[in-house]
Order: structure tokens, then sequence, then C-alpha cells
């Protein structure tokens, strides 16, 4: 039986410790595998060219909608969702902040005060996980659980290095479970 909140807070380690987008999947999977089965086709995803195009629509969203003054930490949410055309399941991963020192707070009370129009994202990534948690042989929560929040917050992580460094980064699911992946850096 699979201790997920355990498996969650190593997780959170690994994705913490990486030192590139590449050795934090690596990580990610080699964990992913010591539970249950991997599909084949994640071993071989280009994460740092979805890292690259996450940090591009991270750009464009935050210079259409500057973050207010006094945000104090940056969300990447995470919510289940169904592709309108196909009705197959999609990861929901959007971008969010808000003002309080204590984000977690904040987050399990619903005060995301930074919510542009445009933060929603795309991860193929996060979609490919979601499909193969439907599949019969693999383990579903390890699936759309375990491996969304630790891919989620492995492409969050590193696609906001050196953008959003003053901000608390955290990142997590709306319906509760959520990790403070960066502390903020600097001073803004």
């Amino acid at each position: 039986m699979i201790d997920y909140g355990s498996l969650f807070a190593t997780f959170e380690t690994l994705v913490r410790a990486s030192d590139s987008a590449e050795t934090g999947w690596m990580a990610l999977l080699a964990e992913t595998e010591r539970h249950g089965a991997v599909p084949p086709e994640l071993r071989a995803w280009d994460v740092a060219a979805e890292v690259a195009q996450l940090r591009a629509k991270v750009e464009e969203v935050i210079r259409g909608a500057p973050l207010p003054p006094g945000t104090k930490f940056i969300w990447f949410g995470l919510f289940d969702a169904r592709d309108e055309e196909t009705d197959l399941p999609v990861a929901g991963f959007y971008l969010g902040g808000g003002p309080d020192e204590n984000a977690e707070l904040a987050i399990a009370e619903g005060r995301l005060e930074y919510l542009p129009e445009s933060r929603y994202l795309i991860s193929p990534l996060l979609d490919a996980i979601e499909a193969a948690a439907e599949r019969d042989e693999y383990d579903y929560r390890l699936m759309n659980y375990a491996l969304v929040f630790g891919a989620a917050a492995l492409l969050a992580r590193h696609a906001t290095e050196g953008l959003l460094d003053g901000y608390s980064l955290v990142v997590g699911f709306d319906e509760g479970d959520y990790a403070t992946i960066r502390p903020a850096q600097t001073e803004r």
C-alpha cells in the first residue's frame, strides 16, 4: 500500500533538490517506479523544452497582467479537467498569486487575488500523465495525484527560476494538497 502523504513529501524534496528539470524528472520517475509502473512515453519526455514553453507562457501572462504590488507568493494550481472536444482527461493548470505572507493559509481560504484572465496553462506532460492514469495498467492515484503534483512542481520551479525568485512559489491542488517549492529568495 502506498503512503501518498509520504510520497507527496518525497516528491516535494526531490523537486526542491533538483539541479535541472531533466535530473529532477529522472528522480521523480525513479521514485514513482518504486511504487508502480511508469509509462514508457514519459521516460523520453523533453522536460527542458516543456520548461521553456511554460516559462514563455508565464512571461506572456505577467506581461499582459502584471503582478500587483504587494504580491508575496505565486501559485501554480492544479485541478481535474476534461478536453472539451474529446472529453478525455487533461490537467487543469493555472497561474495565480496573492499578497499574504502565509501563502498556505491564503490558498486554504481561497484568497488568490492575482487571477489573470489568461492564467490557464497548457502542459502536454501533465496531460500525458493524466491520460496514463486512465489506462488500466497504471495506478490511477500514483499518476493522477503524486506524479501530476511532482511534474507540475518541477515545471513551475524551473520555469520561474530567475524570473519570479522574489516570490514564494507554491504548487498544488485546488482541493487542498500543496507545497511551498521555493521560498522568496530576495526582497523586492
